[in-house]
């Protein structure tokens, strides 16, 4: 029997609904859906500065008898943690993973451009951490990010073993309610039949039956995933490219591959790559976004971690002790448990959001702006774009003094106006004289989106505002820019093929 939560705090003094239901807080309503976060790196500092939570005492043994499972699981992970501490494993950007980690990086060279730009306009992505069966307290933290806005269908993720898993569910387009469902079929079977050496083959299954056909798809270039290979010493290899649905369960089961605890082996192959549990050289793998929030399942004063945006560090009263959280990662808790670790999870994200919305400087003006302009390359958020006004907010950051807030406000315009219903409020709210404005804009992206919007903008009604004489002899040394700036020949070309030459 699992140790009692009774110690926990409550579901009513949290304001939040017993799980498995989802949280039934109100949904955001138009000012705070539209305040989105900024200034995750410098919170992160602010927070390191102010000085880490005291150590706790060492715990004392528990006399409990421990199974196999969870004595090589606590073998692995305690390893895992060495390696932290000496800085290996975190959430630094790739470049410097890869100097000083000698991280096996996978992607595709065609992908590398398509990467970049993504990062020139995107919110932060979130990485979770290998976290063995604590499977629900990462759901409970997406369950948040997604009811607050911050987690959309296009936020880069990234995540090794069980964190892994999470990016994969999340991607898949399943409800994070299903997901705890199916993690507690999962438990059931593990404490039913046992979990060493056979969780692997209960895992493969499970993923199986859960996730879409088409999983593959939606992770491509989205979700990053962390493995161990091992050569003459383990090295990080980061997965951001996948063939079909039996890959991406492949690579998340690899990446959670703790040696003699999924299977009666030491080691899997992965591409012909001799690989283990991705947690051992990258417990937090970087994302592809510019920031990387990192979420962590466990205590991440006791990893000796800073910097870490989401872990039960966030709400440290009344939890479970780092050796209950231990047994049960590796060990299914009951299904009491499990629910608690979900609620806690996004109790948990909900304490970092908060402190988020209250950040009033300039960096997080330029977080959320790029958090929009974000939104706007998806026709499902439309409709709820000119509800709250935000194409009107795009064209007030164009008339702002900060060039980042300038480039975010014609990006997020030109993400939105090839939809005929957003151009015409753009037209009728006075943004085609904004975005001609930008074609003298020193920055070269700002220069790229004015172009792309006013090839969306121009037609019958608008040509006599757009197609005046200043604009066509910009548009034509662009066009006449060569080689040296081939994004603005190709879109000035464009824009000239189909509005004047033709």
């Amino acid at each position: 029997m699992a140790p009692s939560l009774l110690a926990f705090s409550s579901s009513a003094a949290s304001g939040l609904p017993p799980k498995p239901q989802p949280p039934s807080s109100t949904p955001p309503s138009s000012a705070s859906a539209s305040a989105r976060p900024r200034g995750f790196r410098r919170f992160m500092l602010a927070r390191a500065a102010a000085g880490r939570d005291p150590e706790p005492p060492p715990l004392p043994e528990g006399t409990e008898k421990r199974s196999l499972a969870v004595r090589t699981g606590e073998v692995f992970l305690g390893l895992a943690a060495l390696l932290v501490r000496a800085g290996r494993g975190g959430g630094a950007a790739v470049e410097e993973v890869e100097a000083k980690d000698g991280v096996v990086w996978e992607q595709r060279p065609e992908d590398v451009d398509a990467e970049r730009r993504r990062r020139e306009l995107t919110g932060p992505g979130f990485s979770f951490s290998a976290a063995g069966l604590l499977f629900p307290y990462h759901l409970g933290v997406a369950q948040c990010l997604i009811d607050r806005g911050y987690l959309t269908e296009r936020t880069p993720l990234a995540g090794s073993s069980a964190g892994a898993i999470i990016c994969a569910v999340i991607a898949s387009g399943n409800t994070m309610q299903d997901a705890l469902q199916v993690t507690k079929d999962l438990a059931d079977n593990c404490r039913s039949n046992g979990t060493a050496f056979r969780l692997g083959a209960v895992l493969k299954d499970v993923l199986d039956r859960f996730l879409p056909d088409d999983v593959h798809i939606r992770c491509n270039g989205r979700i990053r995933v962390a493995i161990t290979q091992l050569s003459w010493r383990p090295r990080g290899l980061l997965v951001d490219q996948f063939d079909s649905k039996d890959d991406v369960i492949s690579a998340v089961i690899t990446s959670s591959f703790i040696p003699g605890y999924l299977a009666p082996r030491p080691a899997t192959f992965f591409r012909n790559r001799l690989c283990i549990d991705g947690g051992l050289t990258l417990f937090m793998p970087p994302t592809s976004a510019s920031e990387t929030v990192r979420i962590c399942a466990f205590p991440a004063s006791r990893l000796g971690l800073q910097g870490i945006g989401i872990s039960p560090d966030c709400n440290p009263e009344n939890r479970a002790s780092p050796r209950q959280l231990f047994n049960w990662a590796l060990e299914p808790a009951e299904d009491e448990v499990l629910d608690k670790l979900y609620e806690l999870g996004y109790l948990d994200a909900a304490d970092l959001v908060t402190q988020f919305q209250e950040a009033t400087d300039e960096e997080s003006k330029e977080r959320i702006v790029a958090n929009l302009a974000n939104f706007a390359y998806d026709p499902y958020n439309y409709t709820f774009m000119r509800q709250l006004n935000i194409l009107e907010l795009f064209l007030d950051c164009i008339t702002e003094p900060n060039e980042r807030l300038i480039e975010f406000g014609i990006g997020g315009i030109c993400n939105s106006c090839a939809d005929p219903a957003n151009a015409s409020v753009i037209t009728q709210c006075g943004g085609i004289p904004l975005v001609i404005q930008c074609l003298s804009s020193p920055v070269k992206n700002t220069v790229n989106y004015a172009l792309g919007a006013l090839y969306y903008l121009c037609n019958p009604s608008t040509k006599k505002d757009i197609l005046k004489p200043e604009v066509l002899k910009a548009v034509r040394e662009y066009a006449a820019a060569g080689d040296a700036n081939t994004s603005f020949r190709n879109l000035a070309n464009a824009f000239l093929d189909k509005h004047v030459n033709s």
